[in-house]
């Protein structure tokens, strides 16, 4: 059997970012605007890992509604070519009316980004329907979506973020999803809007630190799960961030002998090419669905 080729994604830029951040006052307001310079000088630094289970450990899939995703039947070329009239007879071979129309979603979303007309809506509709369908908004998980927050690093300096969808249990904000409509949407020397991932995070500790000034339990370190979607791409974070680490940013602003630093997987080998699963192929499918399952186990678990 050959070995599968995995296509990799190129995207370049002319982009130019600031790097002149003398103090907390020279970061955006919204995470949204956070470039690398930005990152950095919050001591924020993303690191590869060899290992999923670095992130999250894997396990069985005890869940039928995963285990029906995990479908041979369908990946990104067939849905490329397969006719409008066509799509209805695989949707009714399909066990769950729920996973047809995930197809679908999926679907029109590669055949519009290789068209380059791909909206946002799509790519958030799509999310929707998996984590519905996945069972990621049921009690003690809620999912939010578009979700407003803020916080504030030191006394006089607020800082906002959206997140395309967050996963709350006990109101601690534990796992975010965080989406680009489509690979033109983000590149290589905006470091494929990983600084904006880190300013969400960081506002996600910030929130959970709160939650132990009204009585809440809180434990160090804050563990922050983080999933990029580009498309139909994932890519899976993790951050533990210390007491100390969030004392200095909220007394001084700017981390002076801190620092924040979070997993990434899949490794990223080059700086100018994306690494990451693809939901359209069947193998990176079910690596996917894996991950997702024990994100969902870890929240009911450990929360």
């Amino acid at each position: 059997m050959s070995r599968r080729k995995r296509k990799l994604i190129s995207y370049a830029e002319d982009t130019k970012v600031s790097t002149s951040i003398d103090n907390v006052y020279d970061i955006p307001s919204s995470t949204s605007k956070w470039n690398s310079a930005h990152r950095e000088a919050m001591k924020m630094s993303f690191i590869d890992t060899d290992n999923i289970e670095n992130i999250i450990q894997q396990l069985d899939i005890e869940d039928a509604c995963y285990n029906k995703l995990m479908l041979e039947e369908w990946n990104r070329e067939n849905m490329r070519t397969i006719k409008d009239t066509d799509i209805s007879n695989l949707i009714n071979k399909l066990s769950d009316p729920a996973i047809g129309t995930i197809v679908s979603k999926i679907r029109s979303i590669i055949i519009k980004e290789d068209a380059a007309n791909i909206r946002e809506a799509e790519v958030d509709s799509f999310m929707m329907s998996l984590l519905q369908y996945l069972k990621f908004d049921e009690w003690p998980c809620f999912v939010e979506p578009q979700y407003h927050y803020s916080f504030d690093i030191i006394a006089d300096k607020h800082i906002a973020s959206v997140v395309d969808f967050l996963v709350t249990v006990n109101r601690r904000y534990i796992l975010l999803f965080v989406e680009d409509k489509h690979i033109g949407n983000t590149g290589s020397l905006i470091e494929w809007s990983e600084p904006q991932i880190a300013g969400e995070i960081l506002g996600s500790a910030f929130h959970n630190m709160q939650l132990g000034s009204v009585g809440a339990a809180i434990s160090y370190p804050i563990v922050i799960f983080a999933v990029r979607i580009i498309g139909t791409r994932f890519t899976f974070y993790k951050a533990n961030v210390s007491r100390e680490y969030m004392r200095e940013v909220a007394t001084i602003g700017l981390p002076d002998t801190t620092e924040l630093r979070i997993l990434r997987y899949p490794k990223q080998v080059s700086k100018d090419i994306l690494e990451s699963w693809d939901f359209c192929d069947p193998q990176d499918r079910k690596k996917i669905l894996n991950t997702l399952y024990a994100l969902k186990r870890y929240t009911h678990n450990n929360v």
